[in-house]
């Protein structure tokens, strides 16, 4: 068996020693090839049948290392194929984080799909509920309802919601509307909600609260679904003029609230008996003052 067949493994280690390199002496590898050789004879070991093999293996391995030039090219075999090793163990280790990230990210996707699923999902219940009520109250979304037509159940004439009110009439003719109706000053809206509600006006004027509209709606998650002010005004300015409107901030960033107050009560009422909103995250719109609604 030629010598570069045991190039593979660790000379060093075939003779026992503690360390290996370049700077273990020759005294100590002679010391240590004598002590392992009595060890491997094969006369000491009777009919071992590896003895032989194993005692030529111990022989190859000082004939290497008692060798100065031989023993030179065999550290820097070992030096070249020590840092391969670490090199190649480096890579695996990258690819093994690079392996866990994708895996990080697959499952970041799945999660954020299960989301969406669930998402469009509940905007699809919600859809089928709004069209069930929709159906049961006998009006729809688009257009003007039968109310806004005018034709409410006592047969009394109301004001449709494309139409100008009398205080619109009263501004076209350049006449101040708070001079016309002798409005007392507006209603703070800024005012918590445990303030005390201005009572009802005795006489035929509405006052501010009765003019005034609680309005209510629920943030889906992501802030979809949300009403800005200007959104808010451009959908009850479908049922007369907005007097002025306050988004209420509140801690909760899922059940959000404004307060509206209209120019006319008749306006009012008319936001009141209508469903309003996005047809998917419809508004909750109601008096300010219980029991208001439809006293003209």
């Amino acid at each position: 068996m030629a010598i570069e067949d045991d190039m593979e493994g660790d000379l060093y280690a075939v003779l026992r020693l503690d360390d290996a390199g370049p700077h273990v002496v020759h005294a100590l590898i002679r010391k240590a090839y004598r002590k392992r050789a009595l060890e491997l004879h094969p006369d000491k070991r009777g009919d071992d049948p590896v003895a032989a093999v194993e005692f030529q293996k111990l022989q190859r391995a000082y004939d290497v290392l008692s060798d100065e030039k031989a023993r030179a090219s065999y550290d820097e075999l070992q030096r070249v194929r020590k840092e391969r090793v670490q090199k190649e163990k480096g890579q695996s280790e990258k690819r093994q984080k690079m392996m866990r990230d994708l895996a990080e990210k697959e499952k970041a996707y799945e999660r954020e799909q299960k989301v969406k699923s669930q998402e469009e999902d509940v905007q699809r219940r919600l859809k089928a509920e709004i069209a069930r009520i929709t159906k049961a109250r006998g009006r729809q979304f688009k257009g003007p309802s039968s109310f806004d037509q005018g034709e409410s159940g006592n047969g009394d004439a109301r004001p449709q919601v494309n139409g100008a009110s009398s205080f619109d009439q009263g501004k076209s003719a350049g006449v101040d509307a708070r001079q016309q109706f002798n409005k007392p000053p507006p209603f703070d809206l800024g005012k918590s909600a445990s303030a005390e509600v201005p009572p009802q006006s005795s006489g035929g004027e509405a006052s501010d609260a009765e003019r005034t509209l609680k309005v209510s709606w629920t943030c889906l998650e992501g802030g979809a679904g949300d009403y800005s002010a200007s959104r808010l005004k451009e959908i009850f300015e479908a049922f007369g003029v907005v007097e002025d409107l306050v988004v209420r901030s509140g801690k909760s960033r899922k059940k959000r609230s404004a307060l509206v107050v209209m120019v006319t009560k008749q306006a009012a009422d008319k936001a009141t008996e209508t469903v309003c909103g996005d047809y998917w995250n419809p508004l909750l719109v109601v008096p300010l003052l219980p029991g208001t609604s439809g006293q003209l």
